[in-house]
């Protein structure tokens, strides 16, 4: 309940309790008459008496005796006020409290006079002048802390009694992002979480509503609290609901005092346990591609057993994808089973599709994209797409290194075709240029010369050196090669025949995959390359050092990318929790894009509020050892190097071929003579 109306509410009852025992009024002929320590004696016995009514005008007779000391004198404004609050009668209140701070102006310094005279204005209905009032005391720095801890406090028992939680955000977070320190932000959240706990269940609830979308910051962080700490003691049905806010809180809440989420779920978790998540896989564990499908189930059962050790229940059920009658095995999971990682292969994910699977349960899908289905709606995705590593490539080149002409030069098959458009897409919706495109056929490798210096801008394919003339400076920096290792080793060496051994080239993930044990290949021609990817085994996370470790342990070799993806899905879909009855898309899409924040080894990956994934790919360049990841300023120091030792190059050749031409004018001119 509202401090505030318990204040008035108290005013009220002392009132009636002393209705029965109020002395008859006395005229103010006779109060004025009556000696100045008669009155006093009459005022203390009506204060002890709790006859609030007789109390005031004796204590409001007091104030207008010029023989009344000091103390005393202070004692009559303050129960002057404090009787006129009882008895509802605000504006004398108001009066008596301006004659104390008149009296003495230190007491405007304590949060009591501030106390009684916003109870005054707010129970006098002058809520414009009670906000100024709040206002000023909050943001003054001539106000001790504490009394603007207490104002705050006081506005927001104000806005949570007429249901305006969010108003109340302002000032809490003023005075907690002022706070001396940690202990008094920690005060603060305490007493903020208590007076939350006194509104009516659906107050309480809905402050899940206020927190919804917000940082889970002060006083966000405590309103969710004390939400999830209602909704789960008021209503057993949607205990995992409220179990999955206070984990969220507990991993990601942002609390002075830590100790407030912990104890309000473990005191819950005592009474109620601790909520089992079910988790499906559907994934091959047969045929060749079998072994994928059981490194997945290896990492995953790695992160079934962590999280047993954390405290949290968590059954992952696996699906065999190439056994017959597969989709009835998946069909028959219990209910629990919502949240289900894979397929892995397109053709399995279009049965599933066939038999309207997707309407029962979440599929988050091990596939780059989902073709003609609507990511967020139809299914979603835990997967690297084509546009990760197109966004990873541009960051770099244009956010970092701040290029703005791009080329592409792709093979002539569809999936050439599909990586230009999205590669082409991207460029231009960052307003940058696509300057050129070149194509080449996939198996003539005799020609893929050509058709680098065509990309060049050159008239021919023989090298400009032998030709006698320059190249031209092509209109980009940085071509994209969207096309396997085996290929980039014969296209690379092209760049440097034809003098651009300065142009970046950027790979697809399918680069990264090929190396990411080492290679044989001549890095001399890839000093300026980098590739994307989701996995890197030599991360210091301690996501990766855990994987890995536990892997040693259970003599079952170094993890790789499937490892790291099956122990990475059943972290992540045991933070999401259980999925409420009737889930829609907009529920998932909202747990999906508020996720809490975790230790991924993969890559880390985050989710739009309409449910379209994104996986901050990571960027590395080939070595002899495998996969280095890229130091951005030191590859552009070494891109600037090479771009002046390639125009210190070009500029010599030029004098060289002007010098030739002046040599041989006269002898052309002899020759006509």
């Amino acid at each position: 309940m509202s401090r505030i109306v318990t204040l008035l509410l108290l005013a009220c009852g002392l009132l009636l309790s002393s209705a029965c025992q109020k002395a008859p009024v006395i005229p103010a002929p006779q109060l004025q008459a009556l000696p100045t320590q008669e009155i006093l004696n009459r005022a203390d016995a009506a204060w002890t008496a709790e006859d609030y009514q007789q109390s005031l005008t004796y204590y409001g007779e007091a104030q207008n005796r010029t023989d009344l000391s000091g103390q005393k004198r202070a004692l009559s404004y303050e129960r002057a006020a404090r009787s006129a609050l009882a008895v509802k009668e605000y504006e004398r209140s108001l009066q008596s409290l301006r004659g104390w701070a008149g009296f003495d102006a230190k007491v405007r310094q304590t949060w009591p006079w501030n106390e009684y005279y916003a109870t005054a204005l707010a129970g006098s209905g002058q809520d414009d002048q009670l906000q100024d009032f709040l206002a000023g005391l909050i943001v003054s720095r001539q106000t001790t802390w504490d009394v603007r801890r207490n104002a705050a406090l006081f506005q927001a028992d104000h806005f949570l009694s007429k249901d305006r939680p969010m108003a109340a955000v302002p000032a809490l977070r003023e005075v907690y992002d002022t706070a001396p320190n940690r202990e008094a932000k920690a005060s603060l959240e305490q007493t903020l979480l208590v007076r939350l706990l006194d509104l009516d269940d659906k107050q309480a609830i809905g402050l899940l509503e206020v927190g919804e979308g917000q940082e889970l910051t002060f006083p966000y962080s405590v309103m969710r609290l004390a939400a999830a700490k209602r909704l789960a003691e008021t209503k057993p049905k949607q205990w995992d609901t409220a179990w999955r806010e206070l984990r969220v809180l507990l991993t990601r809440g942002r609390f002075a005092d830590d100790s407030l989420p912990r104890v309000t779920l473990r005191a819950l978790e005592s009474q109620r346990g601790a909520p089992r998540t079910g988790i499906a896989l559907a994934v091959p564990l047969s045929d060749k591609i079998g072994v994928i499908g059981w490194k997945i189930v290896t990492g995953a059962n790695i992160a079934q057993k962590q999280l047993a050790l954390q405290g949290l229940n968590v059954e992952v059920r696996v699906v065999n994808t190439s056994r017959p009658g597969w989709l009835n095995d998946l069909n028959a999971l219990p209910p629990g089973f919502t949240v289900v990682g894979g397929p892995l292969l397109r053709s399995d994910f279009q049965q599933i599709v066939d038999s309207k699977l997707t309407r029962e349960r979440v599929f988050m899908t091990f596939l780059q994209s989902l073709g003609e289905l609507d990511e967020g709606r139809d299914a979603w995705r835990f997967f690297a797409s084509p546009q990760d590593q197109v966004r990873a490539l541009l960051d770099l080149a244009a956010g970092k290194f701040g290029l703005s002409e791009f080329a592409v030069l792709t093979p002539q098959e569809p999936f050439g075709t599909y990586m230009t458009e999205i590669f082409s897409q991207e460029v231009w919706d960052r307003g940058l240029t696509m300057a050129a495109y070149g194509t080449y056929p996939p198996k003539t490798h005799t020609a893929w010369g050509g058709k680098v210096a065509e990309l060049l801008g050159l008239e021919s394919a023989a090298s400009p050196g032998k030709s006698g003339q320059l190249p031209p400076e092509p209109g980009f920096r940085a071509v994209f090669l969207p096309d396997g290792w085996t290929q980039a080793q014969l296209l690379a060496p092209q760049f440097y025949y034809y003098d651009a051994e300065h142009t970046l080239l950027m790979g697809s993930e399918l680069w990264s995959q090929a190396i990411i044990g080492g290679t044989d290949a001549d890095l001399n021609y890839f000093g300026l390359a980098v590739c994307p990817g989701p996995w890197w085994a030599q991360s210091q996370r301690s996501a990766v050092r855990e994987l890995t470790r536990r892997m040693a342990d259970e003599n079952r070799g170094q993890p790789d990318f499937w490892h790291a993806l099956g122990y990475d899905f059943v972290r992540f879909a045991a933070n999401l929790g259980n999925l409420p009855g009737g889930w829609d898309r907009k529920a998932i899409n909202e747990r999906l894009s508020t996720a809490p924040a975790m230790d991924w080894s993969l890559a880390p990956m985050s989710w739009s509020q309409s449910g379209k994934a994104r996986q901050d790919l990571f960027l590395f360049q080939p070595s002899r050892k495998g996969l280095v990841p890229v130091d951005a300023q030191e590859l552009f120091t070494k891109m600037q190097q090479v771009k002046q030792r390639h125009d210190e190059r070009m500029e010599l050749n030029r004098a060289k071929l002007e010098q030739k031409a002046k040599t041989a004018k006269p002898v052309l001119q002899g020759a006509a003579q």
